[in-house]
């Protein structure tokens, strides 16, 4: 028997079995990391879908409402309705995404940092509104506040489409914050009306 021979068959079965055992081993250390890293990525897209959503839903009651005050000056039963709308604001739906940014593109993090920021400068102003007494309310300060607030809404609502990517898409606001603006300012005239 030609033992070198022998040796060299078995040198070379013994370093096909060990790259078998490395490939094998990479795929079941490297293979679940990389299932998970791919099921993190698809829920943070679902939930930057909802959060796009969320900031739609409430960018259209902001545009609305800004709409009633765009006059410097309003009635006090407008300013009421409009300023009622300012207190849909919440940037829970935006929070939820942050545990997921490391799987979503890096474009997402600063606008929907800023988002919640002013979103939460917002909520915290709702105590700030003043009262709406006397036969005109001055609207400057409050419409400049929303204002700003809805545009980072707005930017952070284009960051989260993005970020969901295949083709997903939103509603832009217009036309349908005229037609809220109109509903609202409707409703405020029947609340003069019901305490007249």
């Amino acid at each position: 028997m030609d033992w070198t021979a022998i040796s060299a068959v078995g040198g070379m079965l013994a370093a096909g079995l060990t790259a078998v055992a490395v490939i094998v081993a990479l795929i079941v250390g490297v293979w679940p990391i990389l299932y998970t890293r791919q099921q993190r990525a698809r829920i943070g897209r679902a939930e930057a879908r909802i959060a796009s959503v969320d900031l739609g839903i409430q960018a259209l009651h902001i545009s609305a409402a800004l709409k009633l005050l765009e006059p410097t000056v309003c009635a006090p039963h407008v300013f009421h309705v409009a300023s009622a709308q300012f207190s849909l604001l919440s940037s829970d739906a935006c929070v939820r995404v942050i545990p997921f940014l490391d799987c979503l593109p890096d474009a997402l993090e600063s606008p929907l940092a800023i988002a919640i920021a002013d979103m939460g400068t917002g909520i915290r102003a709702l105590a700030q509104i003043p009262a709406a007494k006397g036969i005109a309310v001055n609207t400057v300060a409050t419409r400049q506040l929303y204002t700003d607030v809805l545009a980072s809404m707005e930017r952070a609502k284009y960051a989260l489409v993005d970020a969901v990517g295949n083709g997903y898409t939103v509603e832009e606001i217009e036309p349908s914050a005229t037609v809220m603006a109109e509903k609202l300012k409707k409703q405020a005239h029947s609340v003069l009306q019901q305490t007249l």
